[in-house]
């Protein structure tokens, strides 16, 4: 995927003249420009062009951005990545990592054509939402909490999840991973494990992370089986604590 600079000028001729009645262009000294800000001429000719009524209604919330970008991919990635460092810090384990998960995104509409050469902006299968990309950076940032209390409690989560030291890079591989499964319909026992981690979570009695972990596995396992080897399995539960209690954390944030 590469993103192309393009300076957007949008000019209106007087009928039958090359004279130009109005003009309008986006560029980098003009970054950001709404379309209720351009002259009547200019929004009346993008009304008559549009077909659907829904979209047309629609046009009050157009807005028209510049985007500096490079030229080449590399480029192009490598300041996306500086974006993503910039707005979210340390919130993001890993910004290129990040970055690969939003390209993927787009990747999965990116094959989706125009039927018999009509664009139709108003198919949702050819829309990212903002509540997609949303709910993926949210992935990320309860991805990155986890890392953090592995890193800093290593010890402690060993011990009360028995966990070798010789297990425990691939421990930290699996439950990276699972926060992508979470979201994959392929992958539904990872799916199966972070419902059953939102249902429960409440009915633990003790006080610590790892506990409420090593007492989902158990509670888990009394009931059901699963395909994952043990170590693998508690893994998968620890990261679907953190993505419960994040979620929880950013609606008690919201509510209050």
């Amino acid at each position: 995927m590469i993103f192309t600079r393009v300076l957007i000028n949008l000019k209106v001729y007087e009928k039958g003249k090359q004279k130009i009645k109005a003009s309008e262009s986006i560029k980098a000294d003009n970054s950001v420009v709404s379309f209720n800000d351009l002259d009547e001429s200019i929004k009346s000719k993008i009304r008559a062009e549009v077909d659907e009524t829904k979209l047309n209604d629609q046009l009050v919330n157009l807005r028209f951005i510049w985007l500096d970008l490079n030229d080449t991919v590399e480029k192009q990635e490598n300041e996306l990545v500086g974006q993503i460092d910039k707005v979210f810090n340390s919130q993001i384990h890993s910004p290129r990592a990040a970055l690969n998960t939003i390209i993927r995104l787009f990747n999965d509409v990116e094959y989706i054509y125009n039927q018999k050469n009509k664009a139709d902006l108003l198919d949702e299968r050819k829309r990212i939402s903002s509540d997609k990309i949303n709910s993926t950076f949210r992935l990320l940032t309860s991805k990155n909490k986890c890392f953090d209390y592995w890193r800093g409690q290593q010890r402690e989560v060993s011990q009360i999840l028995k966990i070798k030291p010789a297990e425990r890079e691939t421990f930290e591989l699996a439950f990276g991973s699972a926060f992508d499964f979470f979201k994959s319909y392929n992958e539904a026992e990872h799916r199966k494990i972070l419902e059953f981690v939102n249902q429960n979570l409440s009915n633990c009695e003790t006080y610590t992370e790892e506990e409420n972990v090593a007492e989902l596995v158990s509670m888990y396992l009394k009931n059901d089986t699963t395909n994952f080897e043990i170590l693998e399995f508690k893994a998968i539960v620890f990261a679907a604590f953190y993505e419960v209690t994040y979620k929880q954390s950013k609606l008690n944030e919201n509510i209050y």
